[in-house]
């Protein structure tokens, strides 16, 4: 065999082997919709699977703006988040878990922050929601 085939060869494995990690990404999305176009701040810490936190990311959202982050599932199962706004006190939500959000949120997952509750929908139509929980108050 020559060296250039298997360099080719070596090539396109490595290009088959970043594209399926690449392929277990999942978008996490969190969507400020607070009544009164309010500002949501949120913090939130990427956890692995044997709970080492990983990194903790913040943002301050104003009305109807998005938050996006990316995770592999195999890697960072839970992403648990601390939401804040004007008048209320905090409110602990994990936007993603693994256990409840496989396999709905496969390549996206996106909760719409309310002050009342969280709510995953549809990645396909954000007009339908799937699933809405309740806050956890710290």
């Amino acid at each position: 065999m020559s060296i250039n085939l298997m360099k080719t060869i070596l090539l396109a494995v490595s290009v088959l082997l970043i594209a399926s990690d690449y392929s277990d990404a999942t978008k996490s999305r969190v969507e400020n919709n607070l009544d009164k176009g309010q500002t949501l701040t949120l913090s939130c810490t990427y956890y692995a699977a044997n709970k080492t936190k990983i990194v903790t990311v913040a943002g301050v959202l104003g009305s109807n703006q998005v938050k996006e982050f990316s995770l592999d599932p195999k890697v960072t199962p839970t992403i648990n988040c601390t939401f804040k706004w004007e008048g209320a006190s905090d409110h602990f939500f994990p936007i993603y878990s693994d256990l409840r959000d496989n396999p709905y949120c496969l390549t996206e997952c996106t909760w719409s922050i309310k002050q009342d509750r969280p709510c995953r929908v549809d990645p396909n139509n954000s007009q339908i929601t799937y699933y809405c929980d309740t806050w956890i108050i710290n």
